[in-house]
Formats: structure tokens, C-alpha cells, sequence
């Protein structure tokens, strides 16, 4: 434990000197830190101008370099895109390019009826004949011209109802059900475009909902720029007034391909406008809450200037990642909001170590004594917050990367603007207050006592003592003492009452007496007067004393401990509850604003089966001609089918069907290759199925087709991507499952193992950094449960919030651990440097509190300020970062002021636990900091164990 005591007070010790050698100068040449502060800033705010932004949602919120990306590049190079001669959806190796419908009655009944489809087909009809312009060919195209196609003709799903056929047979009541047979087109599997079916003996009797894709071609780089002019077109010819004019007994819901990615742009846009509002709302509550004493002393505008080194930090922060090349993602939005609150708490923990400071002379001694206080405390909190984002910024996530990087470097700036900036501007405001300057004018103005002075001097006589004429009370004689001779007191007081008394001597309590002031002396006590503090409570604020009085009253209350104990486990067997109960995975519906036409997803989620196509890739030189490979291809389709995901009566597979038709022979591998050349010709879907070499004498890849059943759960979802790519890797054959859809299970995979590795290596780091500053193992270990209670919490009350574990709330998790451990460290700091004074664990819990529970409860509260105005915002980040936000602070406040108290007043250090070696070690650390000529005085008066300087006599 001593060497210990030893290593902290040499660390903090060099610490110390070095803010106070820092402080020194910064009080000497305020200007010259305040103005290169800004300078700088301004000068790196500019690389603003070449930030990029990205809103992909592959690019961003599935993580990089995942396997189904990897797997889908192979998909592509094997089977190239025939989307302009032999189109079918399930070959593409992503969702394609498309327009999409969703249609239902307005009454939620039979969309099937005959006028409500034919009111539907009409609108299909106007849909068909949306034109766009061509830039290269100077002339009006429509879908026509740039839909997907196969033997000619337009792949449209959905749009067999408004056939004949199926018309006749819709009202004969001889439509079967899923599968369906309609002259040419096929055979169709009717659940993927007919939603909330009523069927009766496999017949279909109604459905509720239609959906019609319009497939666009994407062949080529032309092809796809055509496709995407016709997304456009489309979007906005749906969105206005006039389309569909007289539909009354429908209502639809569109989208297409890109829908999701433009509406994303909007996701935080709109939401910008509330960090002006935040930063009004700040400053103005940075101003009330530091706004003690008189208007000289006032510091006000102190407060302005701690938020505006918040703002440059976040202007210079941005400016500096995005010269470096990072991109900015919308979830990067919140990012002021948390710096601007992290910046405003710095400044309250400066203005109380400058509190401190009261009865020093010089304003480089008195920098340099409340930096070596403050400026400590706020390099460890704000450290902590930067190793954690850096942490964070090594996730496989590009959002969590971004916000990170984005957030920790403007972290760090705001860090150094608070010691130059901030702290160059406290000297200025010494200097004006040392010169009795007003805060608004600064113009010298006389204290309160000199202007009463001043009021009473034209009526008095020249006297070294303030008078009030005309009291004749103070003055009068005692008849019954005066008795000299020749003399009749009665007589001279009727002779003498014409004769002015002398005046009276008035205290200086006895002046103000508004009563008898004119009113412009009235104004002037109120708006003119002002003069340097005496000591920091004429200093401080009443949001600053208010704490420092009734926190310590509070937690010495036996039954408030008696409460706290059962609730506290009460909390963690909720918490635990709901972190055994939490979604995983980012619905990324729920980036879309509500205002947004894009309530397809919701419909289409509704409404339809969420079954997946599953390709299986086999890239491999494999003899598919001899009966062992055949039996082994066999084999696998029969474990895949048999698993809980996959239809047991669902495959589409080449094999399959050639090996049941008269064409199949396997004498030899050229005749199985020539057998299913001409299998082709009366089976052409199967095509683009297989790749040959050149000379068509191998099989060099194939792929068949398996379906899902339906899955809605994130986790299943996620389990079933696991499961087969499981599966393909136990058959011993060179299978890959691939599904568009696995893009986005990538997330649901990884999120929740990345998550706790990002989140226990931050715990980790945050256990080290404690015990290299607090080397006291029992406080270490009491800052270690509550880190990790209070993220217990946060895990589980994200459930109860309808929050799930993705890429968007773990960035909050990963910034609560830097948040938890300022909560925590903060009191715990405080206990260790109060045991020399204390007599009890209460006692020194109680002093602890006292002060240090002020700047906390004020910090919590600023960084409330800085995300309140959030709960307005549409944006699901938005609200996700605010619900997140007012848990960690909920949580982070009652550990640090009543749950970690109430436990250290019980289970705490002992004041009297090598209280020698301590109480030295502190001393020795307090004076090695302190500037020549002064010594230590501690004070543990009104619930305080704060270092006081006073000249050494």
C-alpha cells in the first residue's frame, strides 16, 4: 500500500507541477492562449468544407469486410447479371433494381374484389407509363424501355392478377394456392405477391394485399443509370397530388431500390436545427448556474466562454477527422450534443478548483494552484472518454468507427481548448475583477458601501465616519446625570431645541436604506455597484451551494441507507431481466423518418411471409456424372431441408430436374454435359445455373435453390445464417450459402460479440487507468462494481425502451463506459483525499460529498441540457441517443451521489487505515503543487476537505 500511496503522489505530483508551471504562464499572457486558441480552431474548423458524407446502409451499418459481402463478390464473378435477356430474381446476387407497390382496400378486406382491382389496374397502367428523360439520347423512355426481361418480354411480379386467366379463374374460385399454374408465365408460387390469404381446401378465396414489382435492368453501367433516372421518375410522380386521382377504394405504398438509402440522407438533417437550441439552452443554463455574487464578480460570461470552447472543439474536431479523410455518417449528428454537455462539465470542475483560490494574490499563483487541481481532474475524465472512443473506433462497424473517431478527437480539442482558451479567459476575468470593472460595461464602478457614502456625504459634516443628520436620539442627555451648576435641564432643553444636534456615527449595515434613497441611487445599488469576492461562497452560485448543504444531510440518513439497499438489488435483478430479454440486430426501417412516404417496409413486413431464397454456391472441379458425388449432393439437400429454417417442399435445383428427364446420361462426363445441353433447350431457367470452361467439357460451378420458412426475429434470423453456412462447410464439398438478405444478418451476428469485446477491453482500460491514478485497492474495487452495475443497467433498461443491441446503440454503450467511471471516479477521489480529516466513513463520505456532489449534480444536469432537446427530434438516432443518454446519466447520478456513497459510508476505507502514511501523502502532494510562499491549511467546515491557501507567516 505504500509504495502504492508512493507512486500515485509521485504521478499526480508531477502532474500538478506541470499545470502549475502551464498555469503560470497562461495567467501571465492570457491574450496570447485565448487568441491562438481560436486561431487554431478556426483554422482547422475549415477542413469542414471537404467532409464527405456516406449513407449507404451497407456502407454503414453492416460491418466491413463481412463474409456475405466476400461471398456475394464470388456470386457475381461466377454468374454474371442477365437481366436484359434472361431475368430471374432469385439469380441476383443482391436486391436489384426496382420499383415496388404494396396494395390493400381502404376497408382492410378482399383486395381481389373485381372493382377494387380493376381500380388497381389502372393505377398499374399509369405506373407503366411514367416517362423520364435520356441525356444521351435526348428523348422520353418508360418502363419498357429499361425493365428487366426474359424471353422478350417485361418480368413485372404481381402483375398476372389483371390477366384474363387468372381473372376467370379468381371468380370460378379455381385458384390454387401457393402454387398457381397461368398461362405464360408459369407456374408462380402466389405468397410472394399475395399477402393475408384465406384459402379453403388449397383454393384461394381472398387476400388482403397485393404487391407488384417492377424489375429494372442493371447489366451495365448505362443500363443501371437509365434504371436509377426511372426510380426517380417514379418517386416523384407517385408523391404528387394528381396521381392516382379518383382511387378510392385502394390505397398503395412505394418504393424503390434506393428508397431506403435517400430517405436515410433525411434522417438527422432535419434534426440540426436543435443544436442551436441546445447551445442557446446551454449557455443560458452554464450562465444562471455560475452566476454568483455581484456584477463584478459575477462569471457570467465565464460560463459563455466554457461553451464556446465546447462549440470550437467540436468545429475544430470535425475539421481535423474529415482533412483526414473520414466519412461522415449521419449517426455522427449527436456528436455535439454530447461534446457541448462533456465541455460544460469541464468548465463547472474549473470554476470550483478557481474558487478554491480565494486568498491569493497574483493571478499566475492562483492559475497555477486551481490548474493543478482542476486541471487533473479534468485530463483524467476526459482521457477516460477518449480511450474509450478510440476503443470503440476498432469496430467493424463504420458507423461506431466514425462517431468514434468524429467524437473522441473533438473530446480531445475540447479538452485543450478548456486549459487554453477557458483558462486564458479566467485570467482576463481576474484582471477585470481585480480592477472592480463591471462584467457588462467594464467600466470601473465603486462598491456598494462607497456609493451609500457617497449619497449621505453632501448632507454631513467632513467626518472620517458615515453620519445621518438630525438624530437628536443618539444625542440627547439624561436630565437626572447633569448637574452643574447654575443649570435646569428642563430649561435648556426648551431654550436649546433650535440648535443641531451633532451627528451620529452609522454602521455600515445601517446605510442601506432604500427607503430614503431617491430612485436613482436605488438603480444604481442595483445595476452599478460591485466588488471583488472575500472568499468562494460570495463566489459561488446557489446552484452550488444548494448540493454542498443537503447531499451530505441526505446520505447520513440511516433510513435512506436502509431504502437504498433493497432497491439496489432490486435494480440489478430488473436489469439482468432485461438484458436476458433484448433484441439484437438494426431494423433499418426504423432510420427512416415517420414523415416519410417510405412505409413499404412496414407493409411489406405485415403483410407478406419474410422466407428467403438460400443460393448454394458449389465452386469446385466436381465429377457430377458418378453416383458417390451425386449420393454426397444428395445427402447435404436432405440435412439442409430437414433443418428448422428450410422448407422441406421447396428446391429448385438443375439437378434435380435434369436427372428425372430422359436426357440424363452418366456414362461419361461429356455425355452428362451433352444430356444437359439439351436438358437446356426445354428447361431454359436453368441456364445461368451452371458454367462451363471454354470448350464446354466441365462443369466448372453450379448453384440450386433452397427457401426458407418465414423468420421475423433478428436473432433467428442471424441463427439461421450461422446454420447454414455450417452446414456448407460440414459437407466436405466446396459449398457456399449465400441470400442478398445476409448482408444485413452480418450485424445480428457479430453485434452482440463485438459489443461486449469493445465494451470489457473499455472496462478493462478503465480498471488500469484507475488504479495508476486511485492506487487504493478497495477503492479501485468499489469504482470497479459500480462501472459494471451501471452498465448492467443500461444493457438491461434497453429492453424496457424498446431498444435493441446494434450498431446505433452500441456506440452508446461503448460512450457509457467513460461516462460511468467520471460518475464514480469523482466521489471515490474525493473520499481518498478527505480520509485525513474524516473521523468516521461517514464522515469522510459526508465531506467527500460536500465537495464534489455540487459539480456532479451540475454536470449530470448540463449534460441533460445538452440531449433534452432531442426527445423532439423524428429521427430514430436521435431518440435512440437521447433514451440511452438519460441512462446513463439517471444511472450514473444515483450510483455516484447515493448508491456508492451509502455503501462507503459502511463498507468505505478507514480514516484510521494508515491514516500517518495517508494524511503525509496527501500533504506532501498538496504542498509539493502549491507556489513558493504559501502553505497548506485544510478546512473541514461546512462539509469540506478542500485544500486553502493562505500566505505563510
Amino acid at each position: 500500500m505504500g509504495c502504492l500511496l508512493k507512486f500515485r503522489t509521485n504521478v499526480n505530483a508531477v502532474f500538478s507541477s506541470a499545470f502549475a508551471w502551464y498555469g503560470r504562464r497562461v495567467g501571465t499572457y492570457p491574450w496570447v492562449f485565448v487568441l491562438g486558441s481560436i486561431t487554431v480552431n478556426a483554422l482547422l474548423g475549415l477542413g469542414i468544407l471537404r467532409l464527405t458524407p456516406k449513407t449507404g446502409i451497407e456502407d454503414v451499418y453492416v460491418p466491413i469486410g463481412n463474409q456475405a459481402a466476400n461471398d456475394r463478390i464470388l456470386l457475381k464473378a461466377l454468374f454474371p447479371d442477365k437481366s436484359n435477356t434472361d431475368f430471374y430474381q432469385h439469380h441476383l446476387p443482391d436486391d436489384g433494381k426496382y420499383g415496388a407497390v404494396v396494395f390493400r382496400s381502404t376497408d382492410l378486406k378482399n383486395v381481389l374484389r373485381t372493382a377494387v382491382l380493376d381500380e388497381i389496374e389502372t393505377v398499374y397502367q399509369s405506373i407503366l407509363n411514367i416517362s423520364f428523360a435520356d441525356p444521351v439520347s435526348n428523348s422520353q423512355l418508360d418502363y419498357r424501355s429499361v425493365c428487366a426481361r426474359r424471353s422478350g418480354n417485361c418480368i413485372t411480379d404481381g402483375d398476372y392478377v389483371f390477366s384474363a386467366a387468372f381473372k376467370t379463374d379468381k371468380d370460378a374460385q379455381n385458384v390454387s394456392y401457393p402454387k398457381y399454374n397461368v398461362p405464360g408465365y408459369g407456374q408462380l408460387d402466389l405468397s410472394s405477391s399475395l399477402g393475408q390469404v384465406g384459402t379453403q381446401n388449397g383454393l384461394l378465396q381472398s387476400a388482403g394485399s397485393l404487391k407488384i414489382r417492377f424489375h429494372l435492368r442493371q447489366d451495365s453501367a448505362n443500363s443501371s443509370e437509365l434504371s436509377s433516372r426511372w426510380e426517380d421518375a417514379f418517386i416523384r410522380a407517385i408523391g404528387l397530388p394528381a396521381f392516382g386521382q379518383g382511387q378510392t377504394l385502394s390505397e398503395l405504398a412505394y418504393a424503390t431500390s434506393d428508397s431506403l438509402n435517400e430517405e436515410l440522407e433525411k434522417n438527422t438533417g432535419g434534426d440540426i436545427k436543435w443544436f442551436s437550441l441546445t447551445f442557446t439552452l446551454m449557455i443560458t443554463y452554464a450562465s444562471i448556474a455560475s452566476s454568483g455574487g455581484n456584477w463584478v464578480s459575477s462569471r457570467g460570461y465565464l460560463a459563455c466562454a466554457g461553451v464556446l470552447a465546447a462549440g470550437l472543439g467540436i468545429v475544430s474536431g470535425m475539421g481535423l477527422v474529415s482533412l483526414c479523410g473520414m466519412p461522415f455518417t449521419s449517426i455522427v449528428g449527436v456528436m455535439p450534443f454530447l461534446v457541448l454537455g462533456i465541455g460544460v462539465d469541464d468548465t463547472f470542475v474549473m470554476l470550483s478548483g478557481w474558487s478554491e483560490t480565494h486568498g491569493m494574490s497574483g493571478i499566475p499563483e492562483r492559475l497555477a494552484v486551481s490548474l493543478a487541481s482542476s486541471g487533473l481532474s479534468i485530463t483524467l475524465t476526459s482521457l477516460t472518454d477518449v480511450i474509450a472512443f478510440c476503443i470503440g473506433a476498432s469496430s467493424p462497424f463504420l458507423s461506431v468507427r466514425a462517431f468514434c473517431v468524429y467524437t473522441g478527437v473533438a473530446i480531445l480539442f475540447c479538452y485543450v481548448n478548456q486549459i487554453t482558451l477557458f483558462a486564458g479567459c479566467l485570467a482576463i476575468h481576474a484582471r477585470r475583477v481585480e480592477r472592480n470593472l463591471h462584467i457588462v460595461t467594464c467600466m470601473k464602478v465603486p462598491s456598494k458601501r462607497e456609493v451609500l457614502n457617497a449619497e449621505q456625504a453632501p448632507k454631513t459634516p467632513v467626518s472620517e465616519s458615515s453620519t445621518i443628520p438630525g438624530d437628536t436620539q443618539a444625542f440627547e442627555r439624561d436630565p437626572s446625570q447633569d448637574h452643574s451648576a447654575g443649570t435646569n435641564p428642563r430649561t435648556d432643553d426648551v431654550t436649546n431645541n433650535h440648535r443641531r444636534p451633532p451627528p451620529k456615527v452609522v454602521q455600515s449595515t445601517e446605510l442601506a436604506q432604500p427607503g430614503r434613497m431617491p430612485v436613482a441611487t436605488k438603480c444604481k445599488l442595483c445595476f452599478c455597484v460591485g466588488e471583488p469576492p472575500q472568499n468562494k461562497y460570495e463566489d459561488e452560485s446557489v446552484f452550488e451551494k444548494i448540493p454542498r448543504y443537503f447531499l451530505p444531510k441526505i446520505i447520513s440518513s440511516s433510513p435512506v441507507k436502509i431504502i437504498i439497499c433493497p432497491l439496489y438489488f432490486v435494480y440489478i435483478g430488473v436489469s439482468i431481466w432485461g438484458v436476458t430479454d433484448m433484441e439484437q440486430g438494426l431494423d433499418v426501417k426504423n432510420l427512416v423518418l415517420p414523415t416519410s412516404y417510405y412505409r413499404f417496409s412496414q407493409w411489406n413486413e405485415d403483410y407478406f411471409d419474410s422466407q428467403f431464397m438460400i443460393t448454394f454456391i458449389i465452386n469446385g472441379d466436381l465429377a457430377y456424372h458418378e453416383n458417390p458425388t451425386q449420393a454426397r449432393l444428395g445427402d447435404f439437400i436432405r440435412k439442409v431441408t430437414q433443418d428448422k429454417y428450410i422448407r422441406d417442399d421447396f428446391l429448385l435445383s438443375w439437378m434435380e430436374a435434369y436427372h428425372v428427364t430422359p436426357f440424363l446420361n452418366t456414362t461419361s462426363e461429356a455425355d452428362y454435359i451433352a444430356g444437359f445441353k439439351s436438358f437446356l433447350a426445354y428447361r431454359p431457367e436453368f441456364q445461368n445455373d451452371v458454367n462451363f470452361n471454354l470448350d464446354f467439357s466441365k462443369i466448372l460451378s453450379s448453384r440450386f435453390y433452397l427457401k426458407t420458412v418465414g423468420i421475423t426475429s433478428s436473432m433467428r434470423q442471424g441463427d439461421m445464417m450461422r446454420q447454414m453456412r455450417e452446414l456448407a462447410k460440414n459437407s466436405g464439398l466446396p459449398i457456399t450459402a449465400f441470400s442478398p438478405p445476409f448482408i444485413y444478418f452480418e450485424q445480428f451476428v457479430v453485434i452482440l460479440s463485438n459489443t461486449l469485446q469493445t465494451v470489457g477491453i473499455a472496462v478493462c482500460a478503465m480498471f488500469v487507468l484507475s488504479f495508476f491514478f486511485l492506487p487504493y485497492p478497495l477503492i479501485v474495487l468499489h469504482i470497479t462494481i459500480t462501472m459494471t452495475t451501471i452498465m448492467l443497467g443500461i444493457f438491461g433498461f434497453m429492453h424496457f425502451w424498446g431498444l435493441s443491441l446494434s450498431s446505433v446503440t452500441m456506440i452508446h454503450l461503448v460512450m457509457s463506459v467513460g461516462f460511468s467511471i467520471d460518475y464514480c471516479a469523482h466521489i471515490c477521489h474525493a473520499v481518498m483525499h478527505c480520509l485525513p480529516e474524516g473521523t468516521s466513513r461517514q464522515h469522510c463520505v459526508s465531506l467527500a460529498l460536500g465537495r464534489v456532489g455540487g459539480p456532479i449534480l451540475n454536470g449530470a444536469l448540463s449534460s441533460l441540457i445538452g440531449v433534452i432537446m432531442l426527445v423532439n427530434s423524428e429521427s430514430y438516432i436521435f431518440k435512440s441517443f437521447f433514451k440511452m443518454m438519460l441512462l446513463v446519466i439517471a444511472f450514473g447520478l444515483l450510483h455516484s451521489i447515493l448508491i456508492l456513497p451509502a455503501f462507503l459510508s459502511v463498507l468505505g476505507p478507514l480514516p484510521s487505515d494508515n491514516e500517518e502514511r495517508v494524511t503525509n501523502g496527501v500533504k506532501k502532494l498538496a504542498e509539493k503543487n502549491l507556489p513558493l510562499g504559501l502553505k497548506l491549511q485544510t478546512d473541514s467546515q461546512n462539509a469540506e476537505c478542500s485544500v486553502q491557501c493562505q500566505p505563510v507567516t
